[in-house]
């Protein structure tokens, strides 16, 4: 199918020889699709900061992502404090978490509406001629 390879992160402990694999993605995902959204530029990758939704204590969570998310986006790598990190099974949202997510352009208006019902809010994209007239 001429689908390019994958690359997988591994990582490895100095006191342990064998490898801690991390799978990628907080939920599955049709690589493939998105491998030919990708190719095709039908994808926009923007940044997304956690805020949780609020209970009735005051506390903040994450509901689990709706049955219906389908593949309109795609959680990619996660900012928190200092780190930065690839979004995992493992990961789970706190707040003021800021995620780069990639959402299918044609369903940006229902990927949108999902990421705001879970807890997050959209971070404003930082002008393309203000960042080039800051660095030069």
């Amino acid at each position: 199918f001429r689908v390019p390879d994958r690359y997988v992160v591994l990582r490895r402990s100095d006191t342990d020889p064998g490898a801690d694999i991390v799978p990628l993605f907080r939920t599955a995902h049709d690589l493939e699709r998105w491998d030919v959204r990708l190719r095709h530029d039908a994808v926009t990758v923007a940044h997304w900061l956690f805020k949780g939704v609020a209970r009735s204590n005051g506390d903040s969570e994450q509901p689990p992502v709706p049955p219906n998310a389908g593949e309109r986006f795609a959680l990619l790598l996660v900012s928190r404090g200092r780190q930065l990190l690839p979004v995992s099974r493992r990961y789970e949202p706190r707040k003021d978490d800021v995620v780069s997510v990639a959402v299918h352009d044609l369903e940006a208006d229902e990927a949108h509406e999902m990421l705001v019902a879970l807890g997050w809010q959209p971070l404003p994209e930082p002008d393309a001629a203000t960042s080039e007239g800051a660095s030069g």
